[in-house]
């Protein structure tokens, strides 16, 4: 092992819940704090519909913040105000986690509708 620098060393502040909220503005940027609070807190909207298995799609394409832009048979394609994401397990308040398919269906959501 290698001896730490200790001019070179920096402190994270404590990660709260609340860090976990996330809004459809820029893919790349929620991809990224889902890989950052992936176990813990996760990553949810205001609505405290947690999303728990995305994949980014794109990053360049403008869309609808929210808009749901494909259903495909294992995944939705999530579109942000910049970029895009793919969606394969949600989870409602209190309740199981399932496919995200399952959920825009339950709910009645079809394409052009906003995943709140």
């Amino acid at each position: 092992p290698i001896k730490q620098n200790e001019s070179e060393v920096s402190f994270c502040k404590k990660i709260k819940k609340d860090n976990g909220l996330v809004e459809f503005i820029d893919a790349r940027k929620l991809y990224q704090k889902y890989k950052a609070y992936s176990f813990w807190p996760g990553i949810f909207l205001e609505s405290e519909l947690k999303i728990k298995d995305i994949e980014l799609n794109d990053i360049n394409s403008i869309n609808v913040a929210g808009e749901i832009l494909e259903i495909k048979d294992d995944y939705i394609i999530v579109g942000c105000q910049k970029g895009s994401l793919k969606i394969k397990t949600i989870q409602a308040p209190s309740k199981k986690a399932i496919t995200s398919v399952d959920y825009v269906r339950g709910q009645r959501l079809v394409l052009s509708n906003i995943l709140k």
